[in-house]
Formats: C-alpha cells, structure tokens, sequence
C-alpha cells in the first residue's frame, strides 16, 4: 500500500528525531562515563631544588582511611611527600607518602604512593578498571586522562596503537608533560602507565608507557610491558629495551 505523500515528511522528521535522540543519549552516556573515569585520576605535584614538578596519578585501590595511588617514578622522584589533589576536591592539595618505587626516576620507574586520613580523603573517588591482561597489537583506539602542559586538568586526550614491537606498542597519541604518571584507557580499562618523555627525532616526543598485571589482586601493581608512545603521526621508531632491569614487585 502506498504511503499518502502528505504523510512522508512527517515520518522523514520522525526517523530524524529519533536518530537524533539517540545519538543525544550515546553522547550523554560517554561523557557521563568519563566524568566517572576523571574520578580515579589525581594530580600531583612534587617539589625539587625549588622547581615543581607535575603529574598524573591514578587511584589503585582506597576506602574510607587510605588512598593507594600509582604513577610514573620520576614524577615524584626527590620529593617523599608530593602533593595530591583529587578530582572531586581540587582546591585542597594534601600530601602523600611514597610507599614503594621501582626502577629508578627513569622512564621504566614506577611508583606507588599512599594518602592517609579520614580528613584527607574525599568522597566521591574511584578506582579505575585496569585490564588483567593487556591484548593490544595495533590499530585499538586509546585515551589518556591527565594534565598536560598548555590543554588543563583533566585532560581528555585520543589516539591509537600504532604496532607492536616485541615488549614494547608504538602509540600515536599527544604526550606532553603533564601526562606522567596517567592512564592508558582502551575500552574502558587501564592498559598502561605514561613512564616518561624523550626526543628521538625532530618533532616527536616519545613516551614510555608502562602496562600492568594483576593490579587488582593487590595495592602494589606489577609492571608487565613498557610501551612507546609517539606523539606524532609517522612509521613506528625502532626501540631499545631499557639497559636498567625493573625489578618485579613483591
């Protein structure tokens, strides 16, 4: 039977509305989401020889007395009692204490710090859901929440997996300081760890990312696979495991 041609417009707007509704409630669940995710990440500061250092850190596991944070041992490295401040109360720094680091301040280094008391610790934290094992090869979509220089606090950040090179992914995203210390997220779970920055060619920054295991089964995560993140778009850069050994954690 054939639709009367006074009625096809009406049912046009109406597929429109609803494509549009629907699109409006995907749009509204994400961000949602990340406002959960930008709960479980902190920003930190240290101090050292009279300059200040800042960073990313994200929350492992907490309650009502204690907050476990991880990040990248360099950001920390010189000061034992960095600064912290949380998503949901950003205007109070509080101080915390480095309970364990591995690997050196270099860009395999890890590090695991704590904040004590009840009057320290907000409400309104989360932990971020980190990926038990890391099945990454290339071509995955990422994101990386943290505060780098010139974009703000909490700074939303996109990009790729470009190739997989042994231990080490090659990732296309935009490191800038800032972003040390912070997650990696693909498909809504932790994958990795921001180690650090160099520059191995003109107008690339390359960032070491360290993926973790078994994080959930205890406050001190172990290191499983660096990775290397290029801040630009171009072929993946062949890259050297780091001479220093990173010690598993016990």
């Amino acid at each position: 039977m054939k639709m009367p041609m006074s009625l096809e417009p009406v049912i046009v707007l109406l597929r429109g509305l609803l494509f549009f509704t629907l699109f409006l409630e995907a749009t509204i669940a994400q961000a949602q989401n990340i406002e959960e995710l930008k709960k479980g990440v902190v920003k930190l500061t240290a101090q050292v020889d009279g300059k200040t250092k800042v960073g990313t850190g994200f929350i492992v596991k907490f309650d009502s007395e204690i907050v476990y944070i991880m990040t990248a041992a360099h950001v920390i490295s010189g000061d034992s009692q960095p600064k912290v401040q949380f998503f949901s109360r950003q205007e109070v720094p509080v101080r915390a204490q480095v309970k364990h680091a591995e690997g050196g301040d270099g860009e395999t280094g890890m590090a695991l710090l704590v904040v004590r008391g009840k009057d320290n610790i907000p409400v309104g934290l989360a932990t971020l859901p980190l990926a038990t094992v890391a099945r990454v090869s290339g071509g995955e979509d990422i994101m990386v929440i943290g505060h780098p220089r010139g974009a703000g606090d909490w700074a939303i950040l996109k990009g790729s997996i470009a190739a997989r090179q042994g231990r080490y992914l090659t990732v296309d995203a935009n490191i800038d300081e800032g972003n040390s210390g912070g997650p990696i997220m693909h498909s809504g779970q932790v994958v990795g760890l921001i180690g650090g920055a160099q520059r191995y060619g003109k107008g690339v920054t390359i960032g070491t990312v360290l993926l973790l295991k078994n994080a959930h089964h205890q406050a001190s995560p172990r290191p499983l696979l660096p990775v290397v993140s290029l801040r630009n778009p171009r072929p993946p850069l062949p890259v050297k495991s780091p001479a220093r050994t990173v010690r598993r954690w016990s």
